[in-house]
C-alpha cells in the first residue's frame, strides 16, 4: 500500500512537471523550429538585393534594401563619404530634397531615391538597422554622362519646303533616358500642333537614338533646335530659299 501511493506521487510530479516544460527541454517535432522562431524575433536583411546601381545624370537612382521582421525597429539611408544621415524611417533627413525615402510594408522593402541624379552622388550608401549594434548593407551607386551630340550640327542649312530629319544620338548611357524632348527656340515641340507634319521616333538601347522629322519646312522652323538628354545639346537650323 505504501509503494503504491510513492508511485503516484512520482506520477504526479511528473505530469506537474511536464506542463511547465521549458523550450530548451521540449524535443520539437521540426529540427528547425526552434531556429525559424529565434530568427522570427529579430529584424534582418534580406541578403537578395541589388548591391550596384547605376543610372544617368538627370534621372532618378532607386537604391532598396529589404527587411523581415522590422518591428520596432528604424531604417535609415546612411551616406558613406561623409557620413551623412539621409532619410529616417519614412522621413527625409537630410536638407537635400532629393532624397525621398519609399517604403513597400507589405514586402519590407526600403528604397532611397535620388532625384536628379548628379556625378557627385556618385559612392557607397548604406541601408542601417537600428539593432544593437546597428546593423547595415552598402550599395553603391554610379551616375554616369553619357555623351550626346546631334547629327550635322553645329549649324544645319535646310531648304523651304524640304523634310527635315534630325538624329540625336545617346552614346556611353547604361541605362536608357525615361523620356526624350525636343525644343525650338526653347519651346518644347508639340507633335499634335495644328502645323502638323511633326513627329518624333526614338530607339531606346545601349545606344538611343531619337529621330525628329518635319515636313515641308518653312521659315518659321528656323532657330535653335536641342534636345536635354541629359544636358541640352543644340544646333542652328536655318533654312533658305533656292
Amino acid at each position: 500500500m505504501y509503494l503504491s501511493a510513492v508511485l503516484v506521487i512520482l506520477v504526479g510530479y511528473r505530469l506537474v512537471r511536464g506542463s511547465t516544460i521549458n523550450n530548451e527541454d521540449y524535443d520539437y517535432p521540426n529540427p528547425s523550429f526552434r531556429d525559424i522562431t529565434a530568427k522570427s524575433a529579430a529584424a534582418y536583411f534580406d541578403q537578395n538585393f541589388t548591391r550596384n546601381v547605376t543610372t544617368v545624370v538627370g534621372q532618378s537612382a532607386f537604391l532598396n534594401c529589404k527587411v523581415l521582421h522590422l518591428d520596432n525597429k528604424t531604417v535609415s539611408w546612411v551616406r558613406h563619404k561623409d557620413i551623412n544621415l539621409l532619410t529616417v524611417g519614412k522621413y527625409t533627413y537630410s536638407a537635400d530634397e532629393r532624397f525621398v525615402p519609399l517604403n513597400d510594408e507589405k514586402t519590407g522593402e526600403w528604397t532611397l531615391q535620388i532625384k536628379y541624379a548628379q556625378k557627385k552622388d556618385t559612392g557607397a550608401y548604406e541601408c542601417q538597422l537600428s539593432t544593437t549594434p546597428p546593423k547595415g548593407v552598402v550599395v553603391y551607386l554610379m551616375v554616369v554622362e553619357p555623351n550626346t551630340t546631334i547629327l550635322g550640327g553645329p549649324d544645319l542649312f535646310i531648304n523651304i519646303g524640304s523634310t527635315i530629319n534630325l538624329t540625336c544620338v545617346l552614346l556611353q548611357s547604361p541605362v536608357p533616358p525615361e523620356s526624350i524632348q525636343w525644343t525650338h527656340n526653347n519651346q518644347e515641340i508639340n507633335y499634335d500642333s495644328p502645323r502638323g507634319g511633326v513627329s518624333v521616333i526614338t530607339e531606346k538601347g545601349e545606344t538611343t537614338t531619337s529621330y525628329l522629322l518635319i515636313q515641308r519646312a518653312t521659315p518659321t522652323d528656323s532657330g535653335k533646335v536641342s534636345i536635354g538628354v541629359p544636358f541640352p545639346v543644340c544646333l542652328i537650323l536655318e533654312l533658305y530659299h533656292v
